[in-house]
């Protein structure tokens, strides 16, 4: 991941930024960590304008999240970003979320 991140800033490429900062998160065990690369993933793809990233980055953080009994906190963070969509979802990053959504509302 890192390599990776080095060298979108050395390209000025960072399509996939987002991502691998997501994937930093998904790698790491330090629950501090990890949230924080979520919280960069997020901030990134928002900026970007790429809901996509931004979804995934959520679902990540609020699976965290859940694992911690912070059930609330992650449902409203998933709930906000996943009500963005109004088509495609039927897409496999759509259903995941509408499945997590289902899940932390049932531990609510």
């Amino acid at each position: 991941m890192e390599e990776g991140l080095a060298l979108a800033e050395r390209s000025g490429n960072h399509y996939w930024t987002a991502e691998l900062h997501r994937l930093r998160g998904d790698l790491t065990s330090e629950d501090k960590d990890a949230e924080s690369s979520y919280l960069e993933a997020t901030s990134i793809a928002r900026a970007q304008g790429a809901k996509v990233f931004e979804l995934r980055a959520a679902m990540s953080l609020s699976r965290r999240w859940a694992r911690q009994r912070k059930t609330r906190e992650a449902r409203a963070l998933l709930s906000r970003i996943h009500g963005w969509f109004t088509e495609g979802l039927d897409t496999p990053d759509l259903l995941d979320a509408a499945a997590l959504l289902a899940q932390l509302s049932r531990r609510a």
